[in-house]
C-alpha cells in the first residue's frame, strides 16, 4: 500500500513565492546587462 503525500497551504505558497523571486532575478539580470554593459560582473 502506498502512502499519498499532500502539500500544506504554506508549502504551496512558499513554492509559488520562491518561483516568482527566482524568475524576477533572471529578468532583472537582463535589465542590468542593458544598463551596465560590459561592467555587469562588477555591478554585482
Amino acid at each position: 500500500m502506498t502512502k499519498i503525500k499532500k502539500l500544506s497551504l504554506i508549502e504551496v505558497i512558499s513554492m509559488a513565492v520562491g518561483t516568482m523571486i527566482g524568475a524576477s532575478i533572471f529578468s532583472i539580470f537582463g535589465l542590468g546587462a542593458g544598463i551596465a554593459g560590459q561592467d555587469l560582473p562588477e555591478a554585482f
